[in-house]
C-alpha cells in the first residue's frame, strides 16, 4: 500500500498516474521523417493537356484521313502520339511530331477493327504523363453494314 504524502499537492497515486500518463503519450508521439531527395529523384510529372478529337463513339474506317486534336502543352516541343487498345498500345501514329493540336492520320487499310481504340500522346522527354483520347472505334466497311464487330 502507497503512503499518501503532498508533493504539490498531489498524493503519490495522482503523481505515478501523471507520470504514466505522460510517459504513455510521449512514446505514442512519432517524429515527422523528412526525406532528403536524391540527386537522381524524379522530377514532379505534370499532365499533358487533352485529347480534343476523337470524340466518344465516333467511327473510322481505314483508309480514310482523320485530324487528331489536342490542346497544346506549354513548355512541350515535340510529342509521340500512338494508338492503344484497352491501354496497350498497339500502333505508332508518330514518333515525333509538334506539339501544335493537330496531325493528320490515314488510317491504315490492314487496322483490326476494334471499338476499344485511344489515341495517346506522350511526351518525347518523359517528364509528363500521357493524355489518352475516349474510346472511339475503327470498323471496316463491311463490318458497319453488317454490324459486326
Amino acid at each position: 500500500m502507497l503512503k499518501s504524502f503532498t508533493l504539490f499537492n498531489f498524493n503519490v497515486k495522482t503523481f505515478l498516474i501523471l507520470i504514466f500518463l505522460a510517459l504513455f503519450i510521449f512514446s505514442c508521439h512519432q517524429e515527422e521523417t523528412i526525406i532528403q531527395p536524391e540527386t537522381d529523384a524524379v522530377p514532379i510529372v505534370t499532365k499533358l493537356n487533352p485529347v480534343t478529337q476523337p470524340d466518344n463513339w465516333m467511327i473510322l474506317k481505314p483508309g480514310t484521313e482523320f485530324k487528331i486534336k489536342w490542346k497544346p502543352t506549354k513548355g512541350i516541343s515535340k510529342i509521340k502520339i500512338q494508338l492503344v487498345k484497352k491501354f496497350v498500345p498497339k500502333y505508332i501514329i508518330s514518333k515525333s511530331t509538334p506539339d501544335d493540336g493537330e496531325y493528320d492520320w490515314r488510317i491504315p487499310l490492314d487496322m483490326v477493327p476494334s471499338h476499344h481504340y485511344r489515341i495517346e500522346l506522350v511526351a518525347t522527354n518523359r517528364d509528363y504523363a500521357a493524355s489518352t483520347s475516349v474510346e472511339f472505334e475503327i470498323l471496316d466497311t463491311a463490318s458497319i453494314h453488317s454490324g459486326g464487330f
